[in-house]
């Protein structure tokens, strides 16, 4: 009987805070797009918008550059360890995982004893006592 009664009075006091649904009136905002940014006539007029997108280079200039780095980069990583293997994302065509390849070694080089400077980094990250 109690639960029933809290339940009434929860309904009651949800839907006295529900308030009247929105409509697309005039006084809505707009739903902004970039894509027709310059269409739309209630953002025709914003001239902060305008400057800020005057700033921004062209996005397929911007793809392009970012695709040419990339496949610099990857022949660059290649060149240097040629036992790397470098899995790439189907869908979005970047590189992904990067590792080597079975029986192909480490991709650092090995060290015969650790250098001061590496000692120095364990000492301070470590809770035991390194000699």
């Amino acid at each position: 009987m109690m639960l029933l009664a809290i339940c009434a009075l929860a309904t009651a006091a949800i839907r006295a805070q529900v308030g009247a649904p929105m409509t697309g009136g005039s006084d809505a905002p707009p739903n902004f797009d970039i894509r027709t940014y310059k269409e739309d006539p209630r953002t025709a007029d914003d001239t902060a918008a305008a400057a800020f997108l005057a700033q921004l280079p062209p996005p397929g200039a911007t793809a392009r550059a970012l695709a040419a780095s990339r496949v610099a980069a990857l022949a660059r990583l290649t060149g240097a360890l040629p036992n790397v293997a470098v899995d790439v994302n189907s869908a979005l065509r970047i590189p992904e995982v990067v590792s080597a390849r079975p029986g192909g070694g480490f991709l650092t080089r090995a060290t015969l004893r650790p250098t001061a400077s590496r000692r120095a980094t364990r000492r301070a990250s470590s809770s035991w006592p390194i000699t």
